[in-house]
């Protein structure tokens, strides 16, 4: 797991782990209630993994995504902008078990910051942590798939409902997960829960915690980790109402820790969804 964002602020310190395979410092997608997923449970769900003829497939994965077109995969941009080329990228899809998919090559991706320079005709939106990109299939994925479904309800409507996330990231021992599993969460209001103990930081808000983000939480505890960056937030087990970031970690001045897991939301950038969908 990859340090992504540190803010001191008046000390407190938040901490954002991005899922990097390469150096996994904080724990993988575990908990009491995470189970394997049965098949055909999320049919849309996709690995991002890297291409290679190893049998164990398991260990090229290293983020996930959604299949929202025939031929669109949405996911996080952490997971492929300045590390891969599309010709190193392939995405698997059609199983639980990642040494039983099918394989797609990659025609090109388009992160939100990409978007907003090169296709917005409106105001541009500065370019503050952002963490969203569609891929491009080369072909359309078989139509049996049930594709997963963008949200329908505004994020305020979602708070407190319960949710859910699946994904190969790696097991408890950190080993590559070769099966999709999978875990019931709740919604946060991000701003409800992080800012009541925040100073009136405006910058820290803007590129942090404003209506960009989604956090979910479990009881007992379920987090995200290594290998579940991209993966979607659902409700109604096929709507995507988030996209994982990553864990969020907050140390107070008296030392107390609390972990929650951290989604961009599908809502803030439906446009951006929209347009490059249409392209």
């Amino acid at each position: 797991m990859v340090l992504q964002n540190i803010q001191h602020i008046i000390g407190i310190i938040l901490i954002i782990y991005g899922n990097n395979c390469n150096d996994c410092q904080a724990t993988p997608l575990y908990g009491r209630d995470v189970r394997l997923a049965e098949n055909n449970e999320f049919p849309f769900v996709v690995s991002l993994s890297l291409k290679s003829n190893n049998i164990e497939s398991e260990k090229n994965h290293f983020c996930g995504g959604s299949l929202i077109t025939y031929s669109h995969v949405l996911t996080a941009e952490h997971c492929v902008i300045n590390k891969l080329h599309y010709y190193d990228l392939v995405i698997k899809v059609g199983s639980i078990d990642l040494r039983n998919t099918s394989i797609y090559r990659v025609a090109w991706w388009i992160t939100y910051n990409q978007w907003n320079v090169n296709y917005n005709d409106d105001e541009k939106i500065g370019n503050t942590s952002h963490d969203i990109a569609i891929i491009k299939l080369y072909g359309n994925v078989y139509s049996s798939i049930k594709l997963g479904i963008l949200t329908r309800f505004p994020d305020k409507d979602l708070y407190g409902k319960k949710a859910e996330t699946a994904g190969w990231g790696r097991t408890e021992v950190k080993k590559p997960a070769r099966y999709l599993r999978t875990v019931e969460l709740f919604t946060l209001q991000p701003e409800k829960y992080l800012f009541k103990n925040f100073i009136n930081d405006t910058a820290f808000q803007n590129n942090f915690f404003t209506e960009k983000f989604l956090m979910s939480s479990a009881k007992p505890p379920a987090y995200l980790g290594c290998g579940d960056s991209g993966s979607p937030l659902l409700i109604n087990k096929r709507e995507i109402i988030g996209v994982n970031k990553g864990t969020c970690c907050l140390v107070n001045d008296t030392s107390t820790i609390n972990y929650q897991n951290l989604h961009s939301s599908v809502n803030y950038y439906i446009r951006y969804i929209n347009d490059v969908i249409n392209l």
